[in-house]
């Protein structure tokens, strides 16, 4: 004989169970293909770079000579690119898409001793408020921003020897914007820009 009221106490407890029971969307892991395009500062292409792309995990993939794209799950990675006779260059990346290509320009040296660069120097301006200097670079990935000082000095340290698009800010808008080539042989560029009405 079925016992009626434990069947809905059964039934109250389960129906509680899927009321309350905490309910997860999951979404399938995507994949995106890398591709890294390495050239000299002349804009040359260089054959077959070494590539390594890792995470806060670990080492996640590498190609080498005569391998081709790197597929990983969709992410924020820091990319290595190497060859022989030139420096080795560091990147963050994020990889958001089906397909990311990445250019990165390597610069001819050695490898032991080489120091990362900076842009430097002293800007002018007639207005008053915070004044922001972006280094974006011209190939790659990438861009660092240093505040200017009251008196005009700023200094964005970290840099790959490389050339960069110098974007002068204040607020929303850029006041000025040049492209600078990092010298080979020097750690620090020096730049001097003068956005006086008069000068």
């Amino acid at each position: 004989m079925i016992d009626f009221k434990m069947l809905k106490i059964v039934l109250a407890l389960f129906t509680s169970a899927l009321v309350l029971g905490e309910c997860v969307v999951t979404t399938p892991l995507k994949y995106g293909r890398l591709k890294v395009v390495a050239m000299d500062v002349f804009g040359q292409i260089i054959n077959e770079p070494n590539v390594e792309l890792s995470n806060n995990v670990g080492r996640v993939g590498e190609t080498g000579p005569g391998s081709g794209l790197i597929r990983v799950s969709y992410g924020e990675y820091r990319l290595r690119v190497s060859q022989t006779g030139f420096r080795s260059t560091l990147k963050d990346i994020k990889i958001y898409q089906p397909d990311t290509e990445v250019r990165v320009e390597l610069v001819v040296g050695e490898e032991c001793g080489s120091r990362p660069a900076s842009i430097g120097g002293t800007i002018k301006v007639d207005r008053s408020g915070e004044l922001w200097v972006k280094a974006i670079p011209v190939r790659g990935t990438g861009d660092i921003e240093s505040r200017v000082r009251d008196s005009g000095h700023f200094l964005i340290s970290g840099l790959e020897s490389s050339a960069y698009v110098l974007v002068v800010i204040q607020r929303a808008t850029v006041l000025h914007h040049q492209v600078v080539q990092m010298p080979v042989r020097d750690d620090i560029l020096n730049v001097s820009i003068d956005l006086r009405k008069t000068h």
